[in-house]
């Protein structure tokens, strides 16, 4: 490493706690999360995957009814908070809903089930919401219900007009069919939602919506990072916070070195957050060999993949990030794959095999789960064989 390169980092003071993690590190997670591939390959240093997830919002809607106004509302301002819906623009509508349209639904954090008169004149509308309910009720998924211009209890008795509009795209279709539609809509018009009768402005009904969506795609993110990296944290932490040795006045230089998807930049985010309270905190640039521009009291944690890296600059505070047990790695991946830190009924066997092959690796642990959540038993039979 060039000594003499200007790095950013990040600092408090007691004197100062700096938290270094070189390039290679910091873009770890860029380098496997932004590529994009057909196949999931493990031999490749950028592992790669194709269900990465690319909205945070799957809208469903009957277009007749909301696509050129209310939709676009609530579509714009959505875009003004950042949030990435799902478009089915491109999309050819037949009988069923396609298995692209399945991915969707499962790929997206958050459903926005916008009910109308005609909401149910739509097959297809009707089955995207049996596969949105059935994802709330084994994923967790957040189904946000808003009634435009419909009765919620209209929606959960089919009656009305929109009772005669369900009856009509009945007709002709199988018993089982009726019966999946009837509890998906008595289920979804059970959660508490947005009636649009309740709203004199509907540009304050349209703020509202986009808002609580942010807000809950917010606590969804910090509860999916949280329960990721919580696992085999403490022993971590502990084991960081003997080595800094904060009642030292002393300047105190820390590595914390392991292998590529480990988890050292997790340990760093995690550490400064126990000890961001009780700092002020700001931005500098430095040379990593300047450490007399740190004074007395000063800590810094410096991540690296490469020990010989510490050596050079003669850290003697060494963490090494060993991999998680299998027990741990194992937890890791169902987070991921299934929302918990246990295997489905039934999945274990195949949760099993997809740790071996991760390696105990947390991050490749963390993305195989997400590819393989949300599919059949089959379909992970078919995705293992290959690996």
């Amino acid at each position: 490493m060039d000594s003499s390169l200007f790095r950013t980092i990040i600092v408090a003071a007691i004197g100062f706690l700096a938290l270094y993690i070189l390039d290679q590190e910091t873009r770890e997670d860029d380098t496997f999360s932004s590529s994009s591939s057909s196949s999931l390959s493990l031999s490749s240093p950028s592992l790669s995957l194709s269900r990465n997830r690319t909205h945070d919002v799957f809208p469903s809607f009957h277009g007749e009814d909301v696509r050129k106004d209310f939709l676009s509302h609530i579509q714009k301002g959505f875009e003004r908070k950042g949030i990435i819906q799902f478009s089915d623009n491109e999309m050819e509508r037949g009988e069923s809903i396609s298995f692209q349209l399945v991915k969707a639904i499962r790929g997206s954090m958050i459903a926005v089930v916008l009910f109308s008169r005609n909401y149910a004149s739509s097959k297809w509308c009707l089955d995207e919401l049996v596969e949105i309910m059935k994802c709330r009720r084994e994923f967790g998924q957040i189904v946000i219900a808003v009634f435009y211009k419909v009765d919620p209890s209209d929606i959960r008795k089919q009656t009305g007009d929109f009772g005669n509009v369900f009856r009509k795209t009945c007709a002709g279709k199988t018993n089982e069919e009726i019966r999946r539609w009837r509890v998906a809509l008595a289920e979804v018009a059970a959660i508490a939602g947005y009636h649009s009768s309740n709203w004199d402005n509907e540009a304050d009904m349209v703020e509202n919506i986009a808002t609580d969506v942010s807000k809950k795609l917010t606590q969804f993110r910090r509860s999916i990072d949280f329960n990721y990296d919580l696992v085999g944290m403490g022993s971590h932490l502990e084991e960081m916070r003997r080595l800094l040795y904060l009642d030292s006045d002393e300047l105190r230089m820390i590595g914390i070195w392991g292998l590529p998807g480990v988890g050292k930049s997790t340990i760093t985010r995690f550490l400064f957050k126990q000890l961001s309270q009780r700092f002020n905190i700001g931005a500098t640039r430095c040379m990593m060999k300047e450490s007399p521009w740190f004074g007395p009291g000063s800590r810094v944690v410096v991540a690296v993949q490469d020990r010989d890296v510490l050596e050079a600059h003669r850290i003697g505070y060494v963490y090494r990030v060993a991999l998680p047990s299998d027990y741990e790695a194992m937890q890791i991946f169902c987070m991921a794959a299934f929302g918990q830190k246990f295997p489905k009924d039934g999945y274990e066997d195949l949760a099993r095999r997809v740790c071996n092959i991760a390696g105990r690796l947390p991050l490749r642990l963390k993305i195989m789960g997400s590819y393989f959540r949300g599919m059949s038993k089959q379909e992970w039979v078919d995705k293992i064989d290959p690996l």
